[in-house]
């Protein structure tokens, strides 16, 4: 099934659930260092949380002129 407006196309197929198990995030002046787990549901499998591939990344950040930017972004799965 599928929804239809001005700017794309979505199926339901096309949807993923995004689940945040841990965020802990520390800051070191300008700079923030990031680690996340998520869990994905859906694309492959159903949206049910026993289906749901395990994820983690390590984010990088930067102030600049008062905006944080990232700067790197490293899974930490090995993928």
């Amino acid at each position: 099934r599928c929804l239809s407006d001005w700017s794309s196309d979505v199926c339901s197929s096309d949807l993923v659930g995004v689940t945040v198990v841990r965020n802990e995030i520390t800051v070191k002046r300008s700079e923030a260092f990031q680690e996340v787990d998520l869990l994905l549901t859906g694309r492959s499998g159903s949206l049910l949380p026993q289906d749901a591939s395990h994820r983690s990344f390590r984010l990088r950040w930067r102030k600049t002129h008062g905006d944080w930017r990232l700067l790197d972004i490293q899974s930490l799965d090995g993928r």
